[in-house]
């Protein structure tokens, strides 16, 4: 055989070689290219949660009897790193929650609702778990009511309205430090993923003292003066537990 034949037989058999690599490398940026790409996440998340406090102090004694007040929350916060869960996210909430009770032998209840600024810290522990701090400060309304049906005229009293009452608007802060769990995850081809996890976390609130001072709203009966009723101070202050569920999207 030539040598020039030689050559040119090694050329065309080393040519499928060179052109499979750059074959394989087109078919697979073209199936990226095909597949449609994820949604990416907007950063959000919404959360529902219960939240047990202790309010131990000697004012509450008149509208509880176990020193326990109960309220229900709602969440809304935006994360500013969207691509993890890591990082900070600022949102607002909003709590309520009452008690009942007898004081002066007649029925009593104390509503409490707040509203609050969240700041909160998270870092990821794995795939599935999260760690958080928070911080809360905001306002809280306070409505103390008590029945005295000795001070209202007769009209007022076939109402059942009740005689004394006093609604204080105080600041409140929360600190608090929990944990995460993702329990699953929602996602479509072209919709960002929904993340539903369960949260638990413990902390304290501080709400500045007052006094409670009750008052007739209506008009005193005929003869009588209408004077404030002291019940003592009250602070809402105390450790709360609070337990969730939150979506993130």
């Amino acid at each position: 055989m030539r040598p020039d034949s030689s050559r040119w037989l090694a050329i065309a058999l080393a040519l499928p070689l060179v052109a499979l690599p750059a074959t394989r490398a087109g078919a697979t940026d073209a199936a990226l290219v095909d597949q449609p790409a994820r949604p990416p996440s907007l950063g959000l998340e919404a959360a529902f949660a219960v939240r047990g406090n202790r309010v131990p102090s000697a004012g509450f004694d008149a509208f509880s009897t176990n020193d326990g007040l109960t309220q229900t929350t709602l969440a809304v916060s935006y994360r500013l790193r969207r691509s993890q869960m890591s990082g900070l996210a600022f949102g607002f909430e909003w709590r309520y929650g009452s008690a009942s009770s007898h004081a002066r032998g007649t029925e009593s209840s104390l509503a409490v609702q707040g509203l609050a600024f969240t700041v909160q810290g998270r870092r990821t522990l794995g795939k599935r778990w999260l760690a958080y701090g928070r911080i809360a400060p905001g306002a809280v309304r306070a409505a103390a009511r008590l029945y005295e049906p000795s001070g209202l005229p007769s009209s007022a009293r076939a109402f059942d309205t009740p005689a004394l009452t006093q609604t204080k608007w105080l600041p409140t802060v929360d600190g608090a430090a929990g944990v995460a769990f993702r329990m699953g995850e929602l996602s479509g081809e072209r919709t960002p993923a929904f993340g539903i996890w369960l949260t638990g976390e413990g902390g304290y609130g501080y709400t500045p003292s007052y006094a409670l001072a009750l008052a007739a709203r209506a008009a005193p009966a005929a003869g009588r003066t209408a004077q404030p009723l002291s019940l003592g101070q009250l602070s809402l202050s105390g450790a709360f537990l609070r337990f969730g569920v939150a979506l993130t999207f």
